[in-house]
């Protein structure tokens, strides 16, 4: 059973656990109360689910943004870490997910399972503390940036619609594009990305996000309007992948080589459209990983992946405060994830195309395949 822990009893608590914690107790703020409590299950990703709920957790005083120190029984113990309502950490890193009111704080580790890490089992007990007030401002601060769906506080479709052709490295015009969905409205950019789809004479599509019945869905649903996408749908000329975003996963190197590799294997044909649901995360992800293996530097590719930023919230001057912890847990983590590399020094001295190539091949594409992708998408062609 839960507890909320006085001063007293929380002393006690750390001091159980061994005189190593004992010098915690200084963290322990004045009223907000800690709290013992217990792991009241794992989810299916391994993630601790505790016996608190996030409303009683937030009404005794934590706040999003926050920074939590938690002691188990058995010796594992994290500090500092965010208590935040997202997985908007670095790869590796630990945090206390906020999910929607009514439901349990859950514990995690991106891109791990804590319950390997920390040896952790159901019914294990914890102490969990204040560690610093707003410690995570800025972790938290980057969700809450929400952007306008409204046509006129954006200059142009384009960037409304977050549309743009990709031509770094040597990938030559015509013939990648990007984009927030022209099927999913959302947003209210759906009819915009059809539009200008059609207008650059699109000819491929590979859809991120949906699988096949998804896009079935969408174009049954009422008031569906993206005829375009509707007409290279039922030619048979769009990918259904519904790829994961958690690229330091195997299912995300899975994913995104099959996503890379259908562009040869179902001779898709330039013009090719590449989006996800709003063209940020997955879109940018895939678009990074044929920049890299096209030659592209990193600058370019960074520019490339925060340009869709910078089109979503380019009326939120707060925005500016939210770049570089962008490139730093998005961009520039999936590029170490690719090639091998834990930081930007080590990035600009490797050769990226090549990282990029044995990625793919260390994936389940096979070299002939890349050296046809790569010529589809030069300007050699």
């Amino acid at each position: 059973m839960k507890k909320r822990l006085s001063c007293l009893v929380a002393v006690l608590f750390i001091l159980s656990l061994g005189e190593a914690f004992a010098g915690k107790l200084n963290q322990v703020y004045s009223g907000i109360p800690a709290y013992e409590g217990k792991i009241m299950t794992f989810d299916r990703n391994g993630n601790a689910v505790a016996d608190i709920t996030n409303s009683e957790f937030i009404k005794a005083g934590y706040l999003l943004g926050d920074t939590i120190n938690i002691y188990f029984d058995n010796g594992f113990y994290l500090e500092n870490i965010p208590f935040i309502d997202g997985e908007f950490v670095q790869m590796g890193e630990a945090y206390l997910l906020a999910p929607p009111s009514g439901k349990n704080i859950t514990l995690a580790i991106r891109g791990s399972k804590i319950s390997t890490t920390g040896d952790l089992q159901v019914g294990d007990t914890f102490f969990l503390n204040m560690n610093t007030p707003k410690g995570a401002f800025d972790v938290q601060f980057l969700r809450t940036i929400a952007p306008s769906n409204k046509r006129l506080d954006y200059e142009s479709d384009e960037i409304f619609a977050n549309f743009r052709q990709v031509t770094t490295g040597h990938i030559a015009s015509n013939k990648l594009y990007r984009s927030s969905s022209p099927i999913d409205n959302t947003f209210g950019r759906a009819l915009y990305s059809d539009n200008l789809s059609r207008r650059a004479g699109v000819k491929s599509v590979l859809n991120l996000t949906d699988t096949i019945d998804n896009i079935k869905s969408r174009i049954l649903s009422k008031g569906f309007r993206s005829n375009y996408y509707k007409g290279l749908f039922d030619e048979g000329n769009v990918i259904g992948l519904s790829m994961t975003s958690e690229f330091n996963t195997e299912r995300f190197a899975t994913d995104i080589t099959l996503g890379v590799a259908c562009i040869v294997r179902h001779r898709m044909q330039p013009p090719i459209l590449i989006h996800s649901s709003e063209g940020k995360n997955k879109t940018g992800y895939v678009c990074a990983l044929l920049e890299t293996l096209m030659g592209a530097t990193y600058e370019e590719i960074v520019n490339d992946y925060m340009l869709s930023y910078s089109n979503y919230y380019s009326s939120k001057s707060a925005a500016k405060m939210a770049y570089n912890l962008v490139v730093d847990k998005s961009i520039n983590d999936m590029l170490f994830t690719i090639c091998r590399v834990k930081n930007v020094e080590e990035l600009r001295r490797v050769d990226m195309s090549r990282a990029a190539r044995e990625y793919l091949e260390g994936h389940g594409m096979s070299g002939r395949e890349i050296d046809e992708l790569m010529s589809l998408l030069s300007s050699e062609v």
